[in-house]
């Protein structure tokens, strides 16, 4: 695949927020980002339980063709359903999220494409981790999953059609459906694109976000980090 990778110094540099929280409640620091994620959010259609909820914090940018994206996510889950990672959406219809996911007292590498209705797959992280590295691929139509503990060894976890739009959204989510919020973090964030031309396709208006500025340090209400492996 053919580099134009993330700047390494700012890998967040031009993205955007949908749902943006609070300027108060995310930061980035060092190529990192925290996020301390809002209660009573989620990213979810129809299936099983009847609703559509899509008000989850959501850090992207458009990306053109095949790519690669990869980062590093862990966090204090121990609320049900909390959940955080890697979200690449087509339009509100049609996306794809992976990442961690707190369900019946553990944490899992979660997985969910929606067309119209979501679907989810889980597969237990080990040894009650709370961390854990992802990487989606996407060619073509097709995506594909993979998790590692370590960041060297991966196990593909799901192969999808997704969608052939040409232009993507690709970023990073956190979601607290039932609990109180919870802090999540972002490390080692990349995109590798594969050059490719397509006309963008007009979205419409995007509401409630803003576009990340480098504006200086902004804590958390605590920075001080628990002990999450």
């Amino acid at each position: 695949m053919a580099a134009a990778e993330t700047d390494p110094s700012d890998p967040f540099k031009g993205m955007k927020w949908i749902n943006a929280p609070k300027r108060s409640k995310w930061d980035i620091t060092d190529g990192r980002l925290k996020l301390s994620v809002p209660s009573q959010t989620d990213l979810w259609r129809g299936t099983k339980f009847g609703f559509t909820k899509e008000n989850a914090p959501y850090f992207f940018k458009k990306i053109s063709g095949d790519f690669q994206v990869t980062c590093h996510i862990k966090g204090k889950f121990d609320q049900l359903y909390d959940q955080g990672g890697i979200l690449i959406q087509a339009s509100k219809t049609v996306y794809l999220k992976c990442g961690i996911e707190y369900f019946k007292d553990q944490c899992y590498a979660s997985t969910c494409v929606t067309k119209e209705n979501s679907d989810w797959s889980l597969m237990p992280l080990p040894d009650k981790a709370k961390q854990a590295w992802f990487v989606i691929k996407r060619i073509g139509d097709c995506v594909q999953v993979y998790s590692s503990q370590d960041g060297v060894i991966y196990n593909q976890v799901r192969l999808a059609v997704l969608t052939d739009e040409p232009i993507l959204k690709v970023g990073l989510f956190g979601a607290c459906p039932q609990g109180t919020g919870f802090k999540i973090y972002f490390e080692h964030f990349s995109i590798e694109e594969e050059s490719g031309e397509g006309e963008e396709e007009d979205w419409g208006e995007e509401e409630d976000y803003g576009e990340y500025e480098d504006e200086g340090e902004f804590a958390l209400e605590s920075d001080e980090e628990e002990n999450l492996d």
